[in-house]
C-alpha cells in the first residue's frame, strides 16, 4: 500500500470517501487502514456511482505539528482541519473512535441539508421500523431496549441518525454502540413507528403527547448540537415534530410487564402510525 488509496463509507445515506496518502510510516498506515476496513465494514461500499458527498484525506503529520498545545496537565492533538469546501485532512495518528468523532461533527452539518441531525437515544425495531427512546443520562434509554429485545431487537444504543426523504423522516444506524457491542450495523434506513420520552415508574404505560412545547423541549435536551448549528436545528426539528408521534412512555424494570405495555400499545396502534413507510432499504 505505498500509492494512495482510497475507501468509502455511506452513513445515513451521506457518502464517505477517504483517502489513505502515501506516508514514510508504511506499518501505520497498513495498521490503519486494517483497522478502518474491520470497523467500517458494515459501513463500507464500492465506489458510488452518484459521486461523493465529503472527501477525508487521511496523512501523515511530524509529532511537533499536530501537538497544538501541551501544558503541564493537558494535552491537544489537532484532530483534523477543513481544506475546502465538502474536503477534510485528518492523520494517521489518530484513533478510529476519534475518526467517529470528526465523522460525527460533518456528519451533523450535512444531515442539515435534509432536516437531519443526531439524537442521543436508544432504538428497538419494530416489523422494520424503529422505536426512539429518549431521556437523561440514567434515564434507562439502554435498559428499555435490552428488557423488550427478545420481541422488539435493539438497533442502537446510543446515538440516532435522522433524515428526512420523500417528506419521511427515518432513522438510520450509528457507526458505533456506546454499551451494548453486539449491535448490529449497517446501512438501511428504518421509518420511524413512534417516539417515546421515558420515565421510570411504579406501573407500565404509554400516554401520547401532542403538545408541540412540551415535545420540543424534551427533543433540545437530547439533540447533538453546538452553537453554530442550533438555530438550523430547530426548524428540522418542527419538522420532525409534524410528521411523527410522541409519547411518555411510564415504565419499570419488569421484562414481562414492559412487554405486555408494549404489545398491546403495537396491537392498538399499528394500524394508525406510520404505516406510509417501506421496508428499510
Amino acid at each position: 500500500m505505498e500509492k494512495e488509496f482510497c475507501l468509502y463509507i455511506k452513513v445515513a445515506d451521506v457518502i464517505f470517501k477517504f483517502n489513505f496518502q502515501a506516508t514514510d510510516w508504511l506499518p501505520i498506515r497498513d495498521f490503519y487502514i486494517k483497522q478502518f476496513v474491520f470497523f467500517f465494514k458494515p459501513f463500507l461500499i464500492n465506489s458510488p456511482q452518484l459521486g461523493v458527498d465529503y472527501t477525508i484525506n487521511i496523512v501523515s503529520k511530524k509529532r511537533y505539528k499536530y501537538i497544538l498545545k501541551n501544558r503541564k496537565t493537558e494535552l491537544y492533538i489537532l484532530l483534523y482541519k477543513k481544506k475546502v469546501t465538502y474536503n477534510a485532512e485528518s492523520y494517521y495518528h489518530l484513533s478510529i473512535i476519534q475518526l467517529i468523532m470528526i465523522i460525527e461533527i460533518i456528519l451533523q452539518k450535512l444531515l442539515l441539508k435534509n432536516d437531519g441531525f443526531l439524537l442521543h437515544s436508544s432504538v428497538s425495531g419494530l416489523k422494520n421500523r424503529s422505536m426512539i427512546f429518549l431521556g437523561k443520562e440514567g434515564a434507562g434509554k439502554s435498559t428499555i431496549t435490552q428488557l423488550i429485545a427478545p420481541e422488539y431487537p435493539i438497533l442502537a444504543d446510543d446515538r440516532s441518525y435522522i433524515r428526512k426523504k420523500l417528506n419521511k423522516f427515518y432513522f438510520y444506524r450509528p457507526l458505533y454502540s456506546e454499551k451494548n457491542q453486539n449491535v448490529k450495523k449497517n446501512v438501511k434506513k428504518y421509518g420511524i413507528y413512534g417516539v417515546f420520552f421515558l420515565k421510570k415508574s411504579k406501573n407500565c404505560k404509554i400516554v401520547e403527547v401532542k403538545d408541540s412545547n412540551v415535545i420540543i423541549d424534551r427533543l433540545l435536551k437530547q439533540i447533538v448540537t453546538n452553537p453554530e448549528l442550533i438555530d438550523k436545528q430547530m426548524k428540522a426539528l418542527y419538522e420532525f415534530i409534524k410528521i411523527n408521534k410522541f409519547y411518555l412512555f411510564y415504565f419499570n424494570k419488569n421484562k414481562g410487564d414492559l412487554i405486555t405495555v408494549m404489545n398491546a400499545f403495537v396491537k392498538n396502534n399499528y394500524g394508525q402510525t406510520q404505516l406510509g413507510h417501506p421496508q428499510p432499504q
